[in-house]
């Protein structure tokens, strides 16, 4: 059994990676964020056309961004002022009041779960498909901003999931096998032509060494000495969202579907073990498909951004008062089907290039600790040893066998 210091350091560690883990949940807002304030560089948008004012001297703009997803217990809107490029943190702004309205003039209030980020519990039987809603802003200093009305239409089952192993040319000019998914779109002629996907891989990774020996620093006794935590550390499961943004339509095909839609490349270590992707297909308004698709071109392009630049971008969300101020951000009504697809790997069994081992130097211990030990006495960075750095679960997912 451990020690109880050794459980207090990976109670601390833990700590630190739940604070990693909630930052890696706004990740995919930070990548639109930065996307989206990109665009201030090359055109401003605004509520009914594009507006082209100047931009010297005014980096802060309020970004709005929100949904309403039947089948979410939780609806959420973020509200923030952008910055520029060169800064990572989120201006979250507090105290706004923040309510939804249907088309028939129902509200439903969000209350302030944490800076910037606003909740809100609407029943299910308030979501009809079909039905309409808006959202409302306030702001501390009692600017209100309003999105247009967003149609939620229901969403077609996945079809088919499925993936293919794909060379990856990498750009060290080196090729990859991979796993290249793909989604098929089968829908009612009915149905809306307007569809985006959002991904949550999870993959089983260990720990390339085991532990012989854990060694740390105590304020009050010196050193203290573990031995044989071994393999309790060596298996873990890493779930997360996928930045990437994916969007597809039907509107100009003859019927309402389409074959062979390229999602998430897998390759690398993630694919050495079990691997796992949950797909949720999202039906939408042809203006948020239009919002989220130019978008995904901004962020599929990344460094490419200065070369090709998106005549424009515009957002729903406008100043109620003064329809000259830009607003940056999105409000989009949505419901959603899913499916999973797991792969039993090695695909191509990968190495962690991090992960060597070298001889301990008392005289010259390394900074980090607990310092870990394999059968030989060499060491290796925490992680090569302990698979829960960086935020991996040593509970087994149930759809994995």
């Amino acid at each position: 059994m451990l020690k109880n210091k050794y459980l207090s350091i990976i109670y601390r560690n833990k700590l630190i990676k739940n604070m990693v883990f909630h930052s890696i949940l706004l990740s995919n807002y930070k990548l639109l964020r930065t996307a989206t304030v990109f665009l201030l560089s090359v055109m401003i948008y605004g509520c009914i056309e594009v507006y082209n004012p100047p931009i010297q001297g005014n980096t802060e703009f309020l970004v709005v961004d929100g949904s309403i997803v039947k089948g979410n217990s939780i609806q959420t809107v973020l509200v923030s002022k952008s910055t520029s490029l060169n800064e990572s943190a989120i201006n979250w702004v507090s105290g706004c009041t923040v309510w939804a309205t249907n088309a028939e003039g129902e509200e439903f209030t969000y209350e302030e779960a944490s800076d910037g980020n606003y909740h809100a519990e609407i029943p299910p039987e308030a979501l009809p498909f079909g039905s309409q809603f808006m959202i409302n802003v306030i702001t501390p200093e009692g600017k209100e901003y309003a999105s247009d009305f967003e149609t939620l239409y229901e969403s077609s089952p996945v079809d088919s999931l499925y993936f293919i192993e794909e060379a990856y040319q990498s750009s060290s000019l080196t090729s990859q096998s991979g796993l290249q998914y793909y989604a098929d779109l089968k829908a009612e002629e009915s149905a809306t032509g307007y569809y985006r996907w959002i991904l949550e891989e999870t993959w089983e990774h260990h720990s390339p060494y085991l532990i012989a020996e854990m060694r740390y620093s105590d304020d009050y006794t010196g050193s203290i000495y573990f031995e044989e935590p071994t393999d309790s550390l060596s298996v873990c499961y890493t779930t997360k969202e996928v930045s990437d943004l994916y969007t597809a339509s039907t509107d100009n095909l003859s019927s309402n579907e389409k074959k062979k839609i390229p999602l998430i490349y897998a390759s690398g270590i993630k694919l050495n073990y079990n691997y796992s992707v949950l797909v949720k297909q999202y039906a939408m308004s042809m203006t948020a498909y239009d919002y989220w698709s130019k978008t995904q071109v901004i962020v599929s392009e990344g460094s490419g951004l200065h070369q090709t630049q998106p005549s424009s971008v515009t957002g729903n969300i406008c100043n109620v008062n003064d329809a000259d101020e830009v607003v940056l951000g999105f409000f989009w009504a949505a419901s959603y089907s899913e499916k999973r697809l797991n792969f039993k790997g090695p695909l191509n069994e990968m190495l962690n290039e991090n992960c060597e081992l070298e001889e301990y130097d008392p005289d010259d211990p390394p900074l980090y600790e607990p310092i870990y030990f394999d059968v030989n006495g060499m060491i290796a960075s925490p992680i090569c040893f302990d698979c829960t750095y960086g935020g991996g679960s040593l509970i087994k997912p149930d759809f994995f066998e």
